[in-house]
């Protein structure tokens, strides 16, 4: 069995209100007009081409600020993974929690959160951590342009075809987010060191990082008090990797002496 990962972005949409200034604004809200909500999500298994999406602007017609049914798929979907990857976890996260919990609805099965901003911040020292810049920086696919602001005005103010383009630029704006993240997920996980231990998944010896089987031999891995094979990953390049069993037999560290502090 395989661990199943699932990748996602969440789109929203703003907030609108009253207020004097541009900068460093504190906005009461008794100035708020409408809270943002989320537009849309997508979402893809890593292990799979094809994109899954949800948007409520097809849901709903013109009530676009009901976001009850876009929280609701997005958490059952969620709830079928092992793992989920996301760039800044917690604001696809925080967005999708806020909704469920505006309707009162219980939270979802959460799995384990893969955090790709996260491991680039504290495991590399990438140019920058933004993840347009960072598929840019490892020349991977590049971030498609959303069109600027214009498009969430459109999607919430225009009709008839103004509005489909929008929502339709929107959406394919959201899948290849999703698709440049896998990339990125991709091509940095063999070297972050904290990944999840995959490998647990399966009755046979696959690599802890990929799962995939084609593992071969590479030295011994050596403790203070044991020592173990080592092996590395043909497919993924996954060094990380050893056995569980002490090469080293009970009767030799019994007799084997350790330093003291």
């Amino acid at each position: 069995m395989k661990a199943k990962i699932l990748a996602f972005d969440v789109e929203t949409a703003p907030s609108i209100g009253y207020h004097w200034g541009r900068f460093d604004q504190r906005i009461p809200q008794a100035m708020i007009i409408q809270e943002g909500s989320l537009l849309c999500w997508c979402a893809r298994w890593v292990d799979d081409s094809d994109n899954m999406y949800h948007d409520s602007v097809w849901n709903y017609g013109s009530d676009m600020r009901n976001d009850l049914e876009v929280a609701q798929t997005l958490a059952e979907i969620i709830e079928e993974a092992d793992f989920v990857v996301a760039h800044n976890a917690k604001f696809d996260t925080g967005w999708l929690t806020r909704s469920l919990i505006k309707s009162n609805l219980a939270p979802p099965r959460m799995p384990r959160v893969i955090d790709t901003l996260k491991i680039a911040r504290s495991s590399f020292k990438m140019p920058s951590n933004r993840l347009g810049d960072l598929a840019h920086f490892l020349g991977l696919t590049a971030k498609e342009d959303p069109g600027g602001f214009q498009t969430w005005r459109d999607i919430l103010e225009a009709k008839g075809a103004v509005q489909k383009r929008a929502q339709e630029r929107m959406l394919h704006y959201c899948m290849t987010d999703v698709d440049v993240l896998v990339e990125v997920y991709e091509r940095i996980k063999p070297y972050w060191k904290s990944h999840p231990n995959l490998g647990a998944f399966s009755d046979s010896p696959v690599c802890s990082i990929c799962q995939s089987s084609d593992v071969v031999s590479n030295g011994y891995y050596r403790s203070n008090a044991g020592k173990y094979a080592r092996y590395k990953c043909t497919s993924c390049g996954n060094q990380s990797i050893r056995g569980k069993q002490n090469l080293i037999s009970t009767e030799t560290r019994k007799s084997q002496l350790v330093g003291v502090t």
